[in-house]
């Protein structure tokens, strides 16, 4: 069973902002599920619940760089603006 090759084509296929409204919807589930099964909601949890839903995401969302780009959106990108000069 190969999963690299798996994870990689799932990693292609999902952006930052996916991935970041998956986590925060996560943690909203996860503290909900909380709540029901007796957790105390007092500030304290609220502000960690909300610590845990917005820090990650946003530090992803400012070290996460896109790839760069590729051989073929490079001569695409020199042929139009060859062609725009005409």
């Amino acid at each position: 069973m190969d999963l690299g090759g798996t994870y990689d084509r799932f990693m292609m296929n999902i952006s930052r902002e996916k991935l970041a409204m998956v986590w925060c919807a996560a943690i909203l589930v996860l503290s909900a599920v909380a709540v029901l099964a007796g957790a105390s909601l007092t500030v304290g949890n609220g502000f960690l619940a909300l610590v845990a839903a917005a820090v990650p995401p946003v530090v992803m969302m400012l070290i996460w760089h896109p790839p760069p780009p590729t051989v073929a959106e490079l001569l695409h990108d020199a042929n139009s603006a060859k062609g725009d000069r005409r």
